[in-house]
């Protein structure tokens, strides 16, 4: 009999193939038993959200007192506490599954207005889908990323979407690259969750602070003066188009130094910084 120990490096080898074979066969089963749905289908139209019509500055309020309550300083999210008082994020989820975005680059005004409501609307929806899922360690496997990014949907403005759906064919599209910035899905590789709620009124203010803040932090930006290389979060890499095209700047250093204090070089070689997906909880001291 042959001895299948795990000190064995090609049996080491065999296995890790095998669990990536069952990552994938494992998304495969979920996409063809879903169809064209999600699996599983969290409407916060139902249970114990409230069904009354919640208006604007409600929503706005509601928003305001889960973020005030559940975010820390450094963005990280106390879900115990949110999922234990949950009437405020019940209430803005209610608005948002009810909320429709008329022609949302109509103008300025309503490209505003929409860029808000999508900001704060998916970063609710994270957060609501983490308690949902009982408050899971982390989404390392490509299983547990494709179950809650493209499986999983929530009601927004009646229709059922998901977020990866939400964010690349709703939020993206309305060309604004430092929405980057203040898109949380809950991990902490993701940029600070801001404690407040993104408005119109003062979107623009908003998103150059937290393009600022994620630019000049060394969590998601590292120079390598004598390597000559500088390390970005892998959401450069993600969204790479976002940042690097006629529109925006000819590449990603130089796109980085509009919000630098300290430029860097552009001459020097880009990496990337390994993308944590552990759940950003909120840590006591």
């Amino acid at each position: 009999m042959k001895n299948w120990s795990f000190t064995n490096p090609k049996n080491l080898m065999i296995n890790y193939r095998l669990k990536k074979l069952l990552n994938w066969f494992g998304i495969l089963s979920l996409i063809l038993i879903s169809g064209c749905s999600s699996v599983p289908l969290y409407h916060p139209s139902t249970g114990a959200i409230d069904s009354t019509e919640v208006t604007d500055s409600e929503a706005e309020q509601a928003w305001a007192d889960v973020l005030q309550r559940g975010v820390n300083s450094k963005g990280q999210i106390d879900f115990q506490k949110i999922a234990g008082s949950p009437d405020s994020l019940h209430r803005f989820l209610s608005y948002i599954g009810r909320t429709k975005i008329e022609n949302p680059g109509g103008s300025d005004l309503a490209r505003q207005k929409a860029l808000a409501f999508y900001i704060n609307s998916y970063n609710a929806m994270a957060m609501y889908g983490v308690i949902h899922k009982e408050f899971p360690v982390d989404f390392d496997s490509l299983y547990d990323r494709a179950r809650f990014f493209k499986l999983t949907t929530f009601k927004v403005g009646g229709r059922s979407i998901s977020l990866s759906n939400y964010e690349n064919n709703v939020i993206r599209p309305l060309n604004e690259p430092r929405i980057h910035f203040v898109l949380n899905c809950m991990v902490r590789s993701c940029p600070r969750l801001p404690q407040v709620p993104i408005t119109a009124a003062k979107l623009d203010e908003q998103l150059d602070f937290y393009a600022r803040e994620f630019f000049n932090s060394e969590k998601h930006v590292r120079v390598d003066t004598p390597n000559k290389t500088v390390f970005f979060s892998r959401i450069l890499g993600f969204y790479k188009d976002d940042f690097v095209n006629e529109h925006e700047s000819e590449n990603l250093i130089s796109y980085a130094n509009r919000f630098r204090k300290n430029p860097i070089d552009e001459s020097f070689n880009v990496d990337f910084i390994p993308y944590d997906w552990s759940v950003n909880y909120q840590v006591n001291p």
